[in-house]
């Protein structure tokens, strides 16, 4: 199948790759005084319709290349700030062309003058703005479609953006967030041609004045629309039908003016398409750290949004965001999103358990309800130039239900029995956020916030025979039916001081002072509801507790600036206070430790940065880990809870070296190394199948050695990316009192080939082989996957072509080898005629058929392959409206 691709494609790539002949273009540009200039635009525009207009700036020697189409005419710009611009006609033929140019000052450069064009690309200091019109041909959609052509930007199947190696943070319109800031929204349904240039901002501020005092790692994307864009509705509508009674209606309407915008998106379908997925939600919730990640990860949200694989679903999307600023001095946003789901899976998973060498075969079928509303309400005053006060308040509120039927085979033993979930969740944020700057030396900036979080979440097992795990004292009965409510109540209180001291322009020192107030309640009742209407309260399956977690920390930074290395040291001191109320008794820790911290950044030049970061940092245990008694998690396994769990540390070292060249090769390469000591780990007791887990702190570190290189190279008509990733984890894990230490070792590689062609058809490639090898000193797992994803489209005229395919390859080998393949094809042919707005669509997803796929998993206990059933083959007309 592989052979039969590759000759595929080159079948394919063949014919035309040959047909666009290049010829380089090269010469160097510099001043009267004959020293070089560095960044100097060349533009080079065809005088047909046809060829591509071709860009670079010259390298700090002041050199330059350009490939150009052979046998064509070229109108060629020269320009750089302060100097005469040169204009010119070329005319290429089969051979290359050398050209040095000598720029001269411009008399004129301290009066105003107005240019007639717009660079291709322009680079100042943290901003890159790119001129869409020089890669595009007008026939782009959406803007996903623009940003594949941009050289140095890359955006992935979930909506992410990459620039120059970082991810995008932020996505602004007009300079104004556009909904939570998050990408896939934004490159999903902005149509392409309203939109004049894309502006990547490194180290982004929304304040202005805290630039160069606090480090940001925000990547904002600013998308700045055309003049009569700006104060007009657009957007489109798209409806349609599709056999075995398939629907999709997606309207997208947004309305810019410098006072107001206005935006919404919404979504209608029963296919396999959704517009909010745990990414999403995750971007809700705002920044990601180590003491909320597992909370967040494990939510009953995040597992309903986790899944994407279904048989069937009944998708309801809408989205507002708003946005009002009746003066420069107030500004008010607000967004709204809500979604009502419906989703059907299947799965079949085969559990082996390496202890007793058992292998359980279990067969779920799920329906899934939910229904989340997400709101968010900021305010921005500004009084003057130097300050700001920013408040937010966030809310959410969602309903989830689940009703799963299983049937478990051990040998020749098969029992059914099915899990009914309901959960409810209602959560507030309050953010207060002010910013002062008294001078040029000294700044202050004051955070607090306040979270509220309520859950209640309630399971009922149900089957004919018990065939739970032994501990649970369960009663001789007709009919099981175990029961399980499980309430959480949960508070913070956070507030954070920091000023900034800028004693001069190479020495900055910064205080701080913050606390986080923690209160948590949590309660458990697992019983069991017995056929006569009488009630067995399991003992030691009840959990009341009340947990009080304070953390106060004080640093002090400098900052130093020596030649061209910018030195960071920061040391902060840490009080950890903590207790637990729960069966009637009390218990109290403290603990205080130093939290040091080191940065060192060079710049060689505006391509070559490299840095070295050394940190330390706390983690403190979730409060359920604390609750004194035993919990059903599944028909065969529980959980136990442990008061006396402490706070680990870990120290982690990075390095990073980044090159950057937006027409030839940028390489983005990091190494690190982290260190975990007392960290948490599960002490799992077997008895067959059946398991208890119980948390403790470990003395044998956790080690992990993570690097990464990628390599990136941008022509005018093609661009390359290449990616290595190898991680190397030392995961100490006990299993019926024994200590085994995992070793889990992972090495991926990535290829991705895109061309850029303006008349032929162009084609994407991505290629990625992943291998890990996991063992310990009883057991060794080796699995391979790879993944060949092709995207084929082609702009002919007023028609538009899609064709995506994709091909899994996956093999696994434990006590055997298993080894599997699915594929993904899609298709879909676009009519719209020039000028008009009316759109007609025809979408085929899963041509094939494609039934199911398979993954598996594999730790120190359990190996598990899964068989996930995935949508049918659909089939759509689709009709589409631009406003």
């Amino acid at each position: 199948m592989l052979k039969t691709y590759l000759v595929f494609l080159f079948i394919f790539l063949a014919p035309y790759l040959t047909t666009n002949a290049q010829v380089v273009f090269e010469g160097s540009i510099k001043d009267e005084n004959n020293k070089p200039l560095e960044l100097a635009n060349i533009l080079a525009i065809p005088k047909d319709s046809i060829s591509k207009i071709a860009f670079t700036t010259s390298k700090v020697d002041g050199n330059f290349k350009l490939e150009l189409k052979a046998h064509t005419s070229y109108k060629l710009t020269v320009s750089y700030l302060g100097y005469v611009t040169i204009n010119e006609e070329i005319e290429t033929v089969e051979t290359s062309i050398l050209k040095n140019y000598i720029l001269k000052d411009d008399i004129n450069e301290l009066e105003e003058i107005k240019l007639d064009y717009q660079p291709a690309i322009s680079i100042k200091k943290d901003t890159t703005t790119y001129k869409v019109s020089v890669f595009t041909n007008g026939k782009e959609r959406k803007l996903r479609e623009i940003l594949k052509k941009l050289p140095g930007i890359e955006v992935d199947r979930e909506g992410n953006v990459i620039a120059n190696g970082k991810k995008v943070t932020q996505v602004l319109v007009e300079n104004k967030q556009f909904f939570n800031g998050r990408s896939k929204l934004a490159v999903n349904n902005i149509p392409a041609d309203v939109i004049h240039d894309i502006q990547i901002i490194e180290d982004y501020h929304e304040t202005s004045f805290m630039k160069g005092l606090d480090n940001s790692e925000e990547i904002a994307m600013n998308i700045n629309l055309k003049e009569d864009k700006k104060e007009f509705v657009f957007g489109d509508i798209e409806a349609g039908l599709g056999l075995k009674k398939l629907y999709k209606v997606h309207p997208k309407i947004f309305k810019y003016n410098p006072k107001t915008t206005f935006n919404f998106i919404g979504d209608l379908n029963n296919t396999s398409e959704k517009s909010f997925t745990l990414s999403d939600y995750i971007g809700f919730e705002g920044s990601i750290n180590q003491e909320n990640r597992a909370s967040i990860f494990n939510s009953n949200i995040a597992s309903f949004l986790r899944n994407n694989d279904y048989t069937k679903n009944s998708h309801k999307f809408a989205a507002l965001n708003t946005q009002f600023n009746p003066n420069t001095k107030n500004e008010w946003r607000a967004f709204i999103i809500a979604f009502d789901d419906k989703n059907n899976f299947e799965n079949n998973t085969e559990f082996t358990y390496l202890n007793d060498d058992i292998s359980e075969l279990r067969t779920s079928k799920n329906k899934n309800k939910s229904n989340v509303l997400l709101g968010k309400l900021y305010y921005k005053y500004t009084p003057d130039i130097r300050t700001v006060i920013k408040v937010e308040a966030r809310a959410e509120h969602n309903n989830l239900n689940n009703n799963e039927a299983n049937t478990s085979v051990i040998s020749t033993n098969s029992n059914d029995y099915s899990i009914d979930k309901d959960a409810e969740t209602t959560a507030i944020s309050l953010n207060l956020k002010a910013e002062k700057q008294f001078s040029k030396g000294h700044t202050t900036s004051l955070f607090s916030n306040f979270d509220y979080n309520d859950k209640q979440e309630f399971k009922k097992w149900s089957s004919l025979t018990n065939l739970y795990n032994n501990s649970i004292p369960i009663l001789d009965d007709s009919f099981y039916s175990i029961r399980q409510n499980e309430l959480q109540n949960y508070k913070v209180i956070n507030i954070f001081l920091k000023h900034y001291w800028v004693l001069n322009r190479k020495n900055h020192l910064y205080f701080n002072v913050s606390t986080e107030q923690h209160r948590a309640n949590y309660k458990t009742k697992d019983y069991q509801e017995l056929s006569n209407g009488n009630v067995n309260n399991f003992n030691g399956f009840n959990t009341n507790l009340v947990n009080n977690y304070n953390k106060t920390q004080m640093n002090v930074e400098f900052k130093h600036i020596i030649w061209d290395i910018i030195a960071q040291f920061k040391l902060g001191v840490e009080f950890h206070n903590w207790n637990n109320m729960q069966l009637g008794e009390t218990q109290s820790s403290t603990k205080k430790t130093l939290i040091p911290k080191v940065k060192l950044s060079y710049s060689f030049d505006d391509k070559n940065n490299l840095e070295f970061e050394y940190s330390k940092s706390s983690n403190f245990p979730n409060y359920k880990m604390f609750a004194d008694g035993s919990i059903i998690r599944s028909f065969n396994s529980i959980s136990l809870g442990n008061p006396f769990l402490e706070i680990n540390f870990a120290n982690t070292y990075t390095l990073f070296f980044n090159h950057t060249n937006i027409y030839s090769w940028s390489f983005y390469s990091y190494l690190g190394y982290t260190e975990r000591k007392k960290t948490i780990s599960n002490n799992i007791m077997f008895n067959g199948i059946f398991s208890e887990t119980t948390p403790i702190n470990i003395t044998t570190p956790y080690k992990s050695i993570f690097t990464s290189i990628k390599a990136l190279y941008n022509r005018p008509y093609w661009k390359f990316s290449s990616t290595i990733r190898y991680n190397n984890f030392n995961i100490p894990t006990l299993i019926n009192d024994e200590e085994l230490q995992t070793n889990l070792k992972q090495i991926s590689f990535n290829i991705n080939f895109t061309t850029k062609f303006e008349e032929n058809p162009n084609i994407e490639i991505n290629a990625n082989s992943s291998f890990s090898n996991n063992y310990d000193s009883t057991f060794k797992n080796n699995q391979n996957t790879t993944y060949l994803e092709t995207h084929f489209w082609y702009d002919y005229k007023n028609w538009k072509f899609n064709v995506d395919f994709s091909q899994t390859y996956f093999k696994n080998q434990l006590f055997s080898t298993t080894s599997s393949s699915y594929n993904n094809f899609n298709t879909s042919i676009f009519y719209n005629k020039e000028n008009s707005p009316l759109g007609i669509e025809v979408k085929i997803t899963n041509l094939t058929n494609n039934k199911s796929k398979i993954t598996s998993t594999f730790s120190s206990s359990l190996f598990t392959e899964d068989i996930t059933y995935i949508f049918t083959r659909t089939i759509m007309l689709l009709l589409s409206y631009k406003l």
